[in-house]
């Protein structure tokens, strides 16, 4: 609920108490819905946070054609199926103590694992790949072990690949949100790299997204989840525009 509430508003919503009935269900020896309660601690909003007006909210209750009960059915479902990209996502929104590369990070991992979920996350089929690495493997029989272990991923799409099948396949979702796909994925692909292993040479040859560009391409990343949990939710067309607005990509104070 918290969560689904958060999309919504736009940014974290603390939920202090749910109370509503159960769908389907009858308390025994009752006529009528087993009521349900749902209670949650909240720190409160931080000083920064002022009220927020409903057409600053990526959509409301009234943006639900077939109403908020059948929207927190679907969401349900959906929070099934992606709770790990879901997890990663939300964990940049709600702990706004992170530094700007763990908030990276996180939806780096968002954004693969989203595609593992949609997407075939294989170049082959299992039984190509594998007759394929028996022909490899046959030309040097002395390296076999080492062959096999060293390619046992190789059939694995790579960040990069993940990021350019997504991003072309929802195109026409995200118009001109990135107005370079290939640097975009690029930039993502490196940095993400860096702060993994934190090779150097990828840092000396300006390839790292740093400061207030890394702000800006955390930014884009959110904004690309968060059409697709919309797209695939049936939100309204209203919604995923406010996502891809211009004032809500990071911009620095002159």
């Amino acid at each position: 609920m918290q969560w689904f509430l958060t999309l919504g508003v736009g940014r974290p919503v603390g939920v202090v108490s749910v109370t509503g009935t159960r769908k389907g269900f009858f308390a025994p020896g009752t006529e009528f819905p087993e009521r349900i309660e749902i209670h949650q601690r909240w720190s409160g909003p931080t000083e920064s946070d002022g009220e927020r007006y409903r057409w600053e909210m990526l959509f409301t209750a009234a943006d639900l054609p077939q109403g908020i009960g059948v929207a927190l059915e679907q969401w349900t479902a959906y929070h099934k199926r992606h709770g790990a990209v879901l997890s990663c996502y939300f964990s940049t929104l709600f702990n706004r103590h992170l530094y700007s590369n763990h908030e990276f990070l996180f939806l780096a991992h968002a954004l693969e694992l989203y595609h593992q979920l949609n997407f075939n996350g294989a170049h082959q089929d299992s039984g190509t790949f594998s007759a394929r690495l028996d022909k490899i493997v046959a030309c040097v029989p002395e390296e076999a072990d080492w062959l096999r272990q060293r390619l046992a991923g190789a059939n694995r799409k790579t960040l990069a690949d993940r990021l350019t099948e997504l991003l072309t396949t929802k195109a026409s979702l995200f118009g001109d949100f990135i107005e370079a796909p290939n640097q975009f994925i690029a930039r993502i692909k490196d940095t993400r790299n860096y702060y993994t292993h934190y090779d150097d040479s990828l840092r000396r040859n300006g390839r790292v997204a740093e400061g207030v560009e890394l702000l800006k391409l955390t930014n884009q990343m959110r904004g690309v989840l968060e059409v697709c949990f919309l797209s695939d939710l049936g939100a309204p067309t209203s919604a995923v525009k406010k996502v891809l607005r211009d004032d809500r990509t990071y911009i620095p104070a002159p």
